[in-house]
């Protein structure tokens, strides 16, 4: 534990080098929860130093121990990683690694795989579906920025259907999506 704490010192005054090394010291220690955790935490120091594949390398890591707390979260960067670094496919097969978990990210993953299936992969009705699923987990913090995407998708064919979801992020208070969504009602006139 202790070349954990060292290795978040060091990453709060930017040693990514220094904080690399600890994390990685801690991931080689032998103990299952701090071999997890140090590999998530080395996966986000590379991703932060520019180094993207090693990042994914790391997540990767950390995904085959099968902790029930850090496989989803290092599946979940993952996709960041792989979407980032225009891996569209590989980050579609990550978020539906979190999905399937039930993890408290799920929510958040179903978001991001509709993303990656709209604007990426321009896969309309696979966008739709995690969009759906992502509205449906009533997340308070994640369904209303589902509620927009989905809005989004569905403003050209479906613009009483888009409405509907504009007014129900706006009504939902989130600080970012109710803004926005208000500002999407000015901007079809409702």
């Amino acid at each position: 534990m202790a070349f954990l704490a060292r290795g978040d010192k060091l990453a709060e005054r930017g040693d990514h080098d220094g904080a690399i090394a600890a994390y990685r010291r801690a991931a080689g220690s032998g103990h299952p929860k701090v071999t997890a955790e140090a590999g998530v935490r080395l996966g986000t120091a590379l991703r932060r130093a520019g180094e993207p594949a090693k990042a994914a390398a790391a997540y990767r890591a950390v995904m085959s121990t099968g902790d029930p707390d850090q496989t989803p979260r290092a599946a979940y960067l993952l996709g960041e990683v792989l979407t980032d670094t225009s891996h569209f496919d590989e980050a579609v097969a990550a978020y539906e690694v979190v999905i399937g978990t039930g993890h408290a990210l799920r929510p958040d993953a179903l978001v991001r795989l509709a993303e990656v299936q709209w604007y990426d992969l321009h896969d309309r009705a696979a966008a739709i579906a995690a969009y759906e699923r992502a509205i449906d987990s009533g997340a308070p913090a994640t369904a209303p920025c589902a509620m927009l995407g989905l809005a989004d998708v569905l403003c050209d064919d479906d613009p009483e259907r888009a409405a509907d979801l504009y007014r129900r992020a706006a009504d939902s208070g989130h600080a970012e999506a109710a803004p926005i969504a208000r500002q999407a009602l000015r901007q079809l006139g409702g």
